[in-house]
């Protein structure tokens, strides 16, 4: 299934809550892209690669979209900021937001939208 296809229309609007057993990102999170039309099941699996480094994906599962990789990811763990692309999706998709103890909450913006 292409990506590109289904995306585009979904991704218009992002203000998700994602909840996690792990703290503060590294684990998997579970959460909803609220669109215009329905609630989109995102998870985002994040991975520490060091210190300060960190790898990760997203699946969209009504879609059929596994482990999208996540691209120019920033994570501040002090200031709890987490930024995040994710190329697989058209319209220069990414992620801005904070993580607390239990969720992450932020926009998401493709193609000029938020």
């Amino acid at each position: 299934m292409n990506p590109a296809r289904l995306l585009p229309i979904l991704f218009l609007l992002f203000s998700t809550s994602v909840y996690s057993q792990s703290s503060p990102l590294t684990g998997d999170w579970e959460g909803y892209i609220q669109t215009p039309t329905t609630q989109l099941e995102v998870i985002l699996h994040f991975k520490a690669k060091g210190k300060k480094d960190y790898s990760g994906t997203m699946d969209v599962p009504v879609q059929q979209l596994m482990q999208l990789p996540l691209t120019e990811l920033e994570y501040d763990k002090k200031e709890e900021k987490l930024r995040f692309s994710v190329p697989d999706v058209p319209g220069n998709s990414r992620f801005k937001g904070r993580v607390s103890q239990d969720s992450i909450n932020g926009s998401w913006i493709q193609g000029g939208i938020s």
